[in-house]
Protein backbone atom coordinates (compact mmCIF):
# COMPACT_ATOMS: atom_id res chain seq x y z
CA UNK A 1 0.00 0.00 0.00
CA UNK A 2 1.41 3.39 -0.95
CA UNK A 3 1.43 6.48 1.24
CA UNK A 4 1.42 10.18 0.48
CA UNK A 5 4.22 12.36 1.82
CA UNK A 6 4.72 16.12 1.81
CA UNK A 7 8.38 17.01 1.42
CA UNK A 8 9.73 20.47 2.20
CA UNK A 9 13.30 21.61 1.73
CA UNK A 10 15.12 24.93 1.48
CA UNK A 11 17.90 23.20 -0.48
CA UNK A 12 17.79 21.41 -3.81
CA UNK A 13 17.91 17.67 -3.07
CA UNK A 14 16.85 14.43 -4.65
CA UNK A 15 13.61 13.01 -3.32
CA UNK A 16 15.50 9.92 -2.14
CA UNK A 17 18.13 11.90 -0.24
CA UNK A 18 15.45 13.94 1.51
CA UNK A 19 13.51 10.77 2.34
CA UNK A 20 16.56 9.09 3.89
CA UNK A 21 17.38 12.20 5.94
CA UNK A 22 13.79 12.35 7.25
CA UNK A 23 13.12 8.65 7.90
CA UNK A 24 10.65 8.29 5.04
CA UNK A 25 10.83 4.78 3.64
CA UNK A 26 11.32 4.62 -0.10
CA UNK A 27 12.60 1.32 -1.41
CA UNK A 28 15.92 1.72 -3.17
CA UNK A 29 18.85 -0.42 -4.17
CA UNK A 30 21.31 1.09 -6.63
CA UNK A 31 20.78 4.84 -5.95
CA UNK A 32 21.92 5.69 -9.50
CA UNK A 33 18.76 5.21 -11.57
CA UNK A 34 19.35 1.71 -12.86
CA UNK A 35 17.19 -0.62 -10.74
CA UNK A 36 13.96 1.41 -10.68
CA UNK A 37 13.09 0.34 -7.11
CA UNK A 38 12.76 3.97 -5.95
CA UNK A 39 9.93 4.85 -8.34
CA UNK A 40 7.51 7.36 -6.79
CA UNK A 41 4.61 9.37 -8.14
CA UNK A 42 4.84 13.15 -7.91
CA UNK A 43 1.36 14.45 -7.11
CA UNK A 44 2.12 18.15 -6.60
CA UNK A 45 5.05 20.50 -6.82
CA UNK A 46 7.86 21.35 -9.17
CA UNK A 47 10.67 18.87 -9.79
CA UNK A 48 13.63 18.60 -12.15
CA UNK A 49 13.07 17.53 -15.73
CA UNK A 50 13.42 13.78 -16.43
CA UNK A 51 16.93 12.73 -17.37
CA UNK A 52 18.02 9.99 -19.79
CA UNK A 53 18.08 7.30 -17.08
CA UNK A 54 14.50 8.06 -16.10
CA UNK A 55 13.38 8.11 -19.72
CA UNK A 56 14.93 4.68 -20.33
CA UNK A 57 13.69 3.09 -17.10
CA UNK A 58 10.19 4.58 -16.88
CA UNK A 59 9.27 5.48 -20.47
CA UNK A 60 7.37 8.52 -21.65
CA UNK A 61 3.90 7.26 -20.69
CA UNK A 62 4.82 6.69 -17.02
CA UNK A 63 6.67 10.01 -16.89
CA UNK A 64 3.54 11.78 -18.15
CA UNK A 65 1.56 10.08 -15.37
CA UNK A 66 3.93 11.63 -12.80
CA UNK A 67 6.15 8.64 -12.03
CA UNK A 68 9.78 9.46 -11.31
CA UNK A 69 12.91 7.86 -9.89
CA UNK A 70 13.43 9.30 -6.41
CA UNK A 71 17.21 8.97 -6.71
CA UNK A 72 17.28 11.10 -9.87
CA UNK A 73 14.51 13.65 -9.27
CA UNK A 74 15.48 16.89 -7.55
CA UNK A 75 13.20 19.38 -5.87
CA UNK A 76 13.36 22.44 -3.68
CA UNK A 77 10.56 24.04 -1.73
CA UNK A 78 7.63 21.60 -1.52
CA UNK A 79 6.41 18.47 -3.29
CA UNK A 80 3.82 15.83 -2.50
CA UNK A 81 4.68 12.30 -3.53
CA UNK A 82 3.14 8.86 -3.33
CA UNK A 83 5.57 6.09 -2.42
Amino acid sequence: MSKKYELKSKETKTILKYAKENNIEIKSFCNIGVCGKCTVKVLEGQVSKPNARERRKLGEDRLKEGYRLACQTKFSKKVIIEA
